[in-house]
């Protein structure tokens, strides 16, 4: 295992891929990718599976005991926005438009004032 200078100065970037990831991620290696993740100023996961995605948030969330937030827009970050305490779906403008339209049909349907109407 690489020894990091505790320097205060010092940043350092993880960049993984998700082939390097399936191996980091077995028993005997996940702690140890933990351990250095958690001393980077940032980790980029790239090319990665809807598992991993998981995978990773479970590991930081039971590895750290840190609230962990997870932001997606598809249905591949599913399985890490439900495993993260946060998780925050992100929606296009044609999305938000029909949860609009499914709010205001709602409002309607158990007798609230319909904002389209106004």
């Amino acid at each position: 295992m690489i020894k990091l200078e505790k320097d205060p100065h010092a940043a350092f970037a993880l960049i993984i891929d998700g082939k390097t990831l399936t191996y980091t991620l077995e028993d005997d290696l996940k702690h140890q990718f933990l351990n250095l993740a958690v001393d980077c100023a940032s980790v980029i996961c790239c090319r990665v599976s809807p598992k991993q995605k998981a995978l990773v948030t479970r590991l930081v969330k039971e590895g750290t005991g840190k609230t962990t937030l997870a932001i997606g827009d598809g249905a591949n970050d599913v399985g890490m926005i439900q495993e993260a305490d946060i998780g925050v779906g992100i929606s296009g403008v044609e999305g938000m438009q029909m949860t609009y339209q499914t709010f205001s049909d709602s409002c309607l349907a158990i007798g609230a004032a319909n904002p389209m109407q106004e």
